[in-house]
């Protein structure tokens, strides 16, 4: 039931079920080698879980893009503690959107999910709302819009980008080719804007309350 850039593997005590690999306890002696697959599974074989477990970037332990991806299967998530964050965060709320959890909490938290029907449907009710209101892709769009937006104001780049002539004479002798150009949409799709940001807190930085 736990979500890695490699997946778990465990021994069954149960055969293997066309929803996914039967899911056992495991010694808490069994070392990390005997608990990592290094075999590749796509997103869909996430769906088959209750309850998705979120780790920090395999490389650097920081930013991991999966977890953008987990929002949307159906599962009750769960953040291990890391320090990374990422735009959409302070609209996320812990206890409603997720739970926060490490090495001395996470068995506890994942079992509590399990046997807690209300708090599940709650997590799961709020990962589809994270999904449709802060990472769906218009959501993506539009804030990539109004990030550049942001940019330009305040670098005052309208004053060379909005004049043809002084562009043209900025960009003289420059290579152009890996340009990218972005347009504006006049009328954006309507989405919900982080509420109450500044006095929600990050998931890395969310006390945990299991």
């Amino acid at each position: 039931e736990f979500e890695n850039a490699r997946a778990p593997r465990v021994a069954a005590t149960a055969p293997a079920s066309p929803s996914g690999p039967a899911i056992v306890s495991r010694p808490p002696t069994v070392g990390l080698d005997a608990v990592v697959d290094d075999e590749h599974h796509a997103h869909e074989v996430y769906a088959s879980y209750k309850q998705l477990l979120h780790f920090p970037g395999s490389t650097t332990g920081s930013y991991s893009r999966n977890l953008n991806h987990l929002w949307g299967t159906g599962a009750a998530i769960l953040i291990w503690n890391h320090s990374a964050a990422e735009f959409y965060y302070p609209g996320l709320e812990e206890g409603s959107t997720h739970l926060v959890v490490d090495a001395a909490t996470a068995p506890r938290v994942a079992n509590r999910v399990l046997e807690d029907r209300a708090l599940s449907d709650r997590l799961r009710a709020g990962a589809a709302a994270v999904r449709r209101d802060l990472v769906c892709p218009e959501c993506l769009a539009t804030y990539t819009a109004a990030a550049l937006a942001a940019l330009r104001a305040h670098h005052g780049q309208d004053a060379i980008l909005d004049d043809a002539a002084t562009l043209r004479a900025a960009l003289r002798g420059a290579n152009c080719s890996g340009f990218v150009k972005y347009v504006a949409e006049r009328n954006p799709p309507s989405r919900p804007v982080l509420r109450d940001a500044a006095a929600r807190s990050p998931p890395h930085a969310a006390k945990s309350s299991t």
